[in-house]
């Protein structure tokens, strides 16, 4: 027993243990190792595959782009003529040929190709190693015979506007491969005339080695970035370079190098087996190469990112190794030093999935917001069109003047709206500084006006007082910025301010300086008497998606993007936002801008507002309500007595009794009171001679306080708070104490009334033009059809593209309105069809679209669109388009046709169209009459009947493709006029159209049967 207890036996006893826990530790170690090791490979994998994807992508997408361009450039010019043989004969198509290599590095040869497959002109790249490239123009008499070449034949299958792209090979001249290599890929289009026939192809040849130079620097250690065509043929590799391309090469060359044979080989058995499934490398990547949409590629290029077996090996050695050595150093440490060293890799491991877990997570985020951005867009602009283009008619119609000034105040909030909503949505444009700043003549004072009156109504329902303390001279003041950006500013800090206000007043205090140089001095700033924020939260603001505390955010709302939307705003136009803030009383937010002044002119003549004799009270505690008022009055000359006080009021009638001058008016601020009922103690007090001469006047948030008291014998005056100088002047006019006044109105309205005018006339004098409305959406279809129909043009309406292409070639036109996404065929698409048969001259076609930045606007561009009129619908810009595309002197000698007439309102005997909506067979809630009424839809059914009322087809006339064409449409004009039990009939009858070939005699029947119906509500 007491030799088991020495030292010795003690040491042997406990090395098994220390040598089992080292072990253990060897494995542990080792499973981190593998861990992290198998994590940075997959990572790096994925990292390489990214970018090699980027780069191919990016490559043939440049190359698609170039070949469009010179095509497009060439079709345009109309250059592609035969011509002789004389010098300068083909200056604009060399012009065109040269630029298509200074765009595109990787061009090497351009060639025009005739008809007949003939080269007519050819443009070389020369590349040699160490020198700079030259163009050249092959001579005449080497031009050669391609009509037997492949891509020549492919072409000349595709339709306009497609490109064929060849197989990825070498470079060959003369029937030899040229060395150095060039892998090559060829783009090749077809080249239309007016009439659509064949006129010949466009062949552009792009060299692959600087594409391959930009892979080979992807390369990280281990890792394979292999290209390969449909067959397994290799193209490119990273690790085989000289394996590329064996399969085209000569016998000599295959048996020239046995490893450069068996790389090639052994490459392709490995993507075959990975491609079928029968192989699964431990950490690989393989996609195929995208195309644009209108390629059509002879084969498919497959992308193989992968580690090397070798390269995994050596890793799984260096792991073994080195947590063999940990676990040497273990055993010498002891059990101690082994306990903590495998805790710490316990955690270490936990760590490592933890990281893993939010990396996937972080990748998968990144596809959402891009899919968010791109959808959200055109989702909020489509019931946008709708709300504006229903203000814009409800404006037009004989209504009571108080409905109008509260239509007008939504349809500026929806202006507002509109205008800002590109740039909310689009954050990335933002966060990177694209937001490009327009310059346009405007009136500070009115764009202040307008966010007033926007937020007063929230600001009350928050129970908040919402002031304005301006300078009443800018009033006059024209200057040149970016208006809307500037109001965008101004509405998100009065928005912002409400939410955190607690129901406090809020004032927009407006100033401004000028000098010498025509410019004016801007500042201003949105004060409430809120919460307020302390020094550190204030630093915090103007980050995106963030407020100053989160408790208050759940409260008020908000995500604290329109600070640091208006922080970015402000820095472009030079500027920054201002913020002041104590906590628990209130903050103030700021800006001052820098203006050019294009001129200081007044709407009204100053000199004949002779206010300076008016005697006025403004009744109210003392209220910041009241100072800008009295602001006002002292501007022209006048000093108002401020009463503040009950006793004020006593003393100031006493007064008044015993004074030969009579009072002209009093303004009583009937929600600041200083007595129990101020207006009640004046007509109670004063005489019957005074009420006669003195003009009450109610100031009040909101016209329903006032109405009390409009049931007494006095007359009684209303001005809303805030007060401006537009309603301040208003008042004057109304009350007639002031002559001469011409009131103030928005400038963009009087524009558009302007036009309208212009249009109207127009109509009159020489009939209406002929417009053809491409639109999907049977909401916006009536809505900007009775728009039209406002300015007396009816609309031919197209439920799509295919539509628009069949009524272009079977009807006369002066415009075409075009939506850009529309189902069967999009906007763009029948553009380019249109195209071949109308030139921009000839047909007019302006863009209708919810798309509105600066690509989408140069695609419509491309296409050959004339606009564009962004959604939701922009009256001015409607208007302008009708004005600047229907000119005056194509149509004077043209006379008047039956349809350039309005078209008259229809009797209603018979059925009446609430009969119809009845009937089981209708259902007209979803139709053009619930929603604008019977005139508009008489306009809609009188269209329909004069397409459908003769029945000119039958089962036996018609193709198979001109029977699911038929189907179609009359299913989307049979729910425009609420012929449901057609319209569903139709549908079937589609769905079974799409899988074979059958009768529509039953369909047919079921429409006339229809038809029968509806002409009775004609009688």
């Amino acid at each position: 027993m007491n030799n088991i207890l020495k030292p010795r036996f003690i040491a042997i006893l406990i090395l098994p243990f220390v040598l089992a826990v080292s072990i253990v530790l060897v494995y542990l170690d080792f499973e981190r190792r593998e861990s992290f090791s198998n994590s940075h490979v997959v990572s790096e994998v994925n990292r390489v595959y990214s970018n090699a994807d980027s780069i191919l992508n990016k490559f043939y997408w440049d190359s698609v782009d170039t070949t469009i361009h010179v095509t497009f450039q060439g079709v345009q010019q109309d250059i592609f003529k035969i011509k002789d043989s004389t010098k300068g004969a083909y200056n604009d198509l060399d012009t065109i040929f040269r630029n298509s290599f200074l765009m595109n590095k990787s061009v090497t040869q351009v060639r025009w190709i005739d008809k007949n497959g003939l080269e007519r002109y050819r443009m070389n790249r020369t590349l040699e190693k160490g020198k700079k490239d030259e163009i050249s123009v092959v001579n005449k008499d080497q031009l050669q015979n391609k009509s037997g070449r492949y891509y020549f034949t492919e072409a000349k299958k595709l339709s306009s506007g497609y490109i064929y792209l060849s197989k990825l090979d070498l470079n060959i001249e003369n029937n030899v491969i040229v060395t150095p290599y060039q892998p090559t890929i060829r783009l090749a289009t077809p080249i239309k005339d007016a009439e659509n026939q064949f006129q010949g192809i466009i062949v552009i040849n792009f060299n692959l080695n600087d594409l391959f130079q930009k892979l080979n620097q992807l390369s990280s250690p281990g890792i394979d970035v292999d290209l390969f065509n449909e067959q397994g043929s290799l193209r490119y590799s990273n690790s085989f370079s000289d394996s590329s391309f064996l399969d085209i090469l000569s016998n000599g060359v295959l048996n020239g190098n046995k490893q450069t044979l068996e790389g090639f080989y052994q490459k392709r058995d490995e993507f075959e087996a990975i491609k079928s499934g029968a192989k699964n490398l431990p950490y690989h990547t393989l996609g195929g190469v995208d195309y644009a949409p209108q390629v059509r590629a002879e084969e498919s290029i497959y992308l193989l990112v992968s580690t090397k077996q070798t390269y995994l090996d050596r890793l799984f050695k260096d792991n073994l190794l080195d947590s063999s050595i940990i676990g040497l150093i273990a055993l010498i440490s002891g059990i101690l030093l082994l306990i903590l060293i495998h805790r710490s890799d316990q955690k270490v491991i936990r760590l490592n999935s933890e990281l893993n877990k939010q990396l996937k997570i972080s990748e998968n985020s990144r596809a959402f917001k891009s899919q968010f951005l791109a959808n959200m867009s055109h989702e909020i602009r489509t019931p946008m069109t709708a709300i504006s283009g229903l203000l814009e008619l409800l404006l037009k119609e004989d209504l009571d003047e108080k409905i109008v000034k509260r239509l007008k105040i939504i349809k500026d909030s929806s202006d507002g709206l509109r205008r800002i909503i590109n740039d909310i949505l689009d954050l990335s444009k933002i966060e990177s500084g694209k937001s490009v700043l327009s310059k346009s003549e405007f009136r500070p004072s009115l764009t202040i006006e307008r966010s007033i009156s926007t937020f007063n109504g929230s600001a009350n329902l928050n129970g908040s007082e919402l002031l304005l303390d301006m300078e009443p001279s800018l009033f006059f003041y024209y200057c040149l910025g970016d208006e809307y950006r500037i109001e965008q500013v101004i509405n998100n800090l009065l928005s912002n301010a409400i939410k955190f206000s607690g129901g406090k007043p809020i004032t927009l205090a407006v100033s401004y300086t000028t000098n010498s140089n025509k410019t004016l001095t801007l500042s201003c700033a949105v004060i409430d008497q809120g919460v307020g924020m302390s020094n550190s939260l204030v630093a915090t603001l103007g980050e995106k998606f963030t407020q100053a505390d989160n408790t208050l955010s759940k409260e008020n709302g908000g995500t604290g993007l329109g600070l640091s939307i208006s922080k970015e705003l402000l820095r472009s136009m030079g500027s920054d936002l201002e913020i002041k803030s104590e906590l628990g009383k209130g903050s103030e937010f700021g800006f001052t801008l820098e203006l050019d002044v294009v001129k200081e002119e007044s709407v009204i003549d100053r000199e004949k507002i002779n206010i300076y004799a008016l005697n006025v009270w403004v009744i109210n505690k003392i209220n910041k309500s009241s100072d800008f008022i009295n602001k006002l009055f002292r501007h022209w000359g006048c000093n108002a007595t401020a009463i503040s006080t009950q006793d004020e009021l006593e003393n100031a009638i006493q007064s008044l009794s015993t004074s030969d001058n009579p009072l002209d008016f009093i303004i009583f601020d009937i929600e600041n009171p200083v007595s129990l009922d101020d207006v009640q103690t004046v007509i109670d007090r004063f005489s019957a001679k005074q009420l006669g001469l003195t003009k009450l006047v109610l100031m009040s948030s909101n016209e329903q306080n006032a109405r009390t008291y409009k049931d007494t014998a006095i007359e009684v005056y209303f001005i809303k708070k805030p007060v401006t100088v537009s309603n301040f002047l208003e008042l004057l006019q109304n009350l007639e104490l002031v002559p001469n006044i011409q009131l103030v109105e928005d400038d963009s309205s009087n524009l558009v009334k302007t036009l309208e005018a212009k249009i109207i006339d127009r109509v009159a004098r020489i009939g209406a033009p002929k417009i053809l409305l491409v639109e999907d959406n049977l909401t916006n279809q009536s809505i900007i059809s009775e728009i039209f129909k406002s300015v007396n043009i009816n609309v031919v309406l197209a439920n799509n593209g295919q539509e628009a292409v069949d009524s272009v070639h079977n009807n006369d036109f002066d415009i075409v309105f075009m939506d850009v996404q529309m189902p069967v065929m999009d906007g763009l698409e029948a553009t380019k069809i249109i195209r071949h048969s109308f030139s921009l001259d000839e047909l007019p076609i302006i863009a209708l679209s919810a798309g509105v930045t600066e690509q989408e606007f140069h695609t419509s561009k491309e296409v050959g669109m004339n606009s564009h009129v962004p959604k939701p619908i922009d009256m001015n810009k409607l208007m302008q388009a009708i004005i600047d595309y229907w000119p005056e002197q194509t149509v004077i000698d043209k006379e008047k046709s039956v349809d350039s007439a309005p078209i008259a309102t229809p009797k209603t005997s018979g059925i009446s169209l609430d009969e119809l909506n009845q009937m089981d067979r209708f259902d007209l809630s979803n139709t053009i009459f619930k929603w604008i009424g019977s005139d508009a839809y008489y306009t809609v059914l009188d269209s329909f009947l004069a397409d459908y009322a003769e029945l000119n087809v039958s089962n036996e006339t018609l193709t198979y493709a001109e029977k699911t064409a038929y189907v179609h449409k009359l299913k989307g004009v049979s729910g425009n006029i609420g012929a449901m039990s057609l319209f569903a009939s139709c549908a079937e009858f589609e769905a079974q159209l799409n899988e074979k070939d059958i009768s529509i005699t039953p369909l047919l029947t079921e429409l006339m049967e229809d038809i029968e119906t509806l002409k009775r509500t004609k009688q």
